[in-house]
């Protein structure tokens, strides 16, 4: 039965991550067609994920278990994700900074307390998709940068090999335990994929 839930809770972090890499192209594309000005763009996405966080927020304090310490790393990245205002590059680049500091810090905590992944696994997505959102844009916002241009197919190709290489690694751990530890490490290798798709560098 364990190992049925297991596989189960592994299926949906890969579909999580299925629609991560959908939400990522499209935003990509978007911002590529000026749909989007880059600065509202950024604007929109600390909105979006400020609302996220505070979600977050209502479910550590409401949860039985002991978040204290998650929960404060989630109250210091809604503080970075509710800035003013970033009207020129350098400063969107200060403001990414910070929030990148801020999720690093919330995914050290995390990584400390299983059950907390346990019960909100798609939650390290979510900052997973975040830091490559704040990528993509910092990539539009500095023309200097080579870009450097991935076709679409070649494109899902790769990120399909990255979540069937997660999916595998987690699956090849014989116990809960063992899925736990490696848990955030093969997530993050997984985004690493997402990033060489997204982002050129």
């Amino acid at each position: 039965m364990e190992k049925t839930e297991n596989m189960h809770f592994i299926d949906h972090v890969v579909e999580g991550m299925r629609k991560s890499a959908a939400e990522l192209d499209e935003f990509q594309l978007q911002l590529s067609l000026g749909k989007m000005e880059a600065m509202d763009a950024f604007h929109a996405l600390k909105k979006s994920y400020g609302n996220f966080t505070h979600e977050m927020k209502l479910k550590a304090i409401h949860g039985k278990q002991n978040w204290d310490e998650i929960l404060g790393k989630i109250q210091d990245l809604q503080v970075q994700l509710a800035l003013g205002k970033a009207e020129t590059a350098e400063v969107f680049e200060e403001q990414k900074k910070k929030i990148g500091l801020a999720i690093h810090s919330l995914q050290v905590a995390i990584k400390t307390n299983p059950t907390f992944i346990e019960s909100n696994a798609l939650f390290l997505e979510t900052l997973e998709n975040l830091k490559l959102k704040l990528e993509i844009l910092s990539e539009k916002l500095n023309p200097l940068k080579e870009k450097v241009s991935t076709e679409f197919t070649a494109r899902k190709e790769q990120l399909e090999d990255a979540i069937l290489q997660f999916k595998e690694n987690i699956r090849s751990k014989s116990t809960i335990d063992e899925r736990f530890a490696t848990f955030q490490d093969e997530l993050s290798k997984a985004f690493n994929h997402f990033k060489k798709a997204f982002v050129s560098r």
